[in-house]
């Protein structure tokens, strides 16, 4: 549509024009995730409807603030988190395209406290597997007193970085959680770290370790007397 601007009100000394375009209401159904670090930079996909690209003026808005989306088509766009200072709490999530209206679509976004991996317990197991490993640290559980509000339990996984595999985890409390050691029979080890979106990891390089499990070949002698005491030379492999 043309725009012009008249001081007479009959349009006939104006010269110069503008268009200016009306679009469809834009729609959020979804976006992922739904939740991220206090730092902020977590990429953030978002699918709806009348997705437009005005370059600049296209935002995503995390509260008060935005940052730029990327429109790819008219029903996905991806744009990153800005940083915040309030974390735990519901902030409204919203897209806009000429920095004025935002979508009316109720959904929130939250931050949290990065974690932070301090000890594997324990570090070391056999290359098939299956060792239980307890994670300690902090900032595990950080949406505990809002659950009923957002659960990130199945975006929360350790990450074997070497094997390039990622295994469920399941927090007990903000400083515990467990995770379940999958195979290896060749990397000797593997830096792991855990992620509570899904996206970001924790950069703390602990190391766990795989050893090939023992054999038992034999066992001399094999009695002696009660009292204890008996010397027991033991031979197999893998010790």
């Amino acid at each position: 549509m043309t725009f012009e601007v008249s001081v007479t009100g009959d349009f006939t000394a104006g010269v110069d024009q503008a268009l200016f375009s009306y679009y469809e209401a834009t729609r959020i159904y979804a976006f992922y995730p739904r939740y991220g670090p206090k730092d902020g930079d977590t990429p953030v996909q978002v699918w709806g409807e009348n997705f437009i690209d005005y370059g600049e003026e296209t935002r995503c808005g995390f509260g008060t603030k935005t940052t730029h989306a990327t429109v790819f088509n008219s029903t996905y766009i991806e744009c990153h988190s800005p940083q915040s200072d309030v974390v735990e709490k519901p902030i409204p999530f919203t897209i806009s395209l000429n920095g004025q209206q935002n979508s009316r679509d109720t959904l929130f976004y939250y931050f949290y406290n990065w974690p932070s991996i301090e000890e594997l317990v324990p570090n070391h197991g056999p290359e098939m597997g299956g060792t239980h490993i307890m994670l300690k640290g902090r900032n595990f559980y950080p949406f505990k007193e809002i659950i009923d509000e957002i659960n990130n339990a199945n975006d929360t996984f350790c990450a074997f970085l070497d094997l390039k595999v990622r295994v469920p985890a399941i927090v007990t409390n903000s400083t515990r959680a467990m995770c379940i050691s999958p195979p290896s029979y060749y990397w000797h080890q593997s830096r792991v770290e855990i992620t509570l979106n899904g996206v970001e990891y924790t950069d703390d390089e602990k190391i766990f370790y795989y050893y090939k499990p023992p054999l038992l070949f034999d066992v001399q002698p094999r009695e002696g007397p009660v009292r204890g005491g008996t010397k027991v030379l033991v031979t197999g492999a893998n010790f």
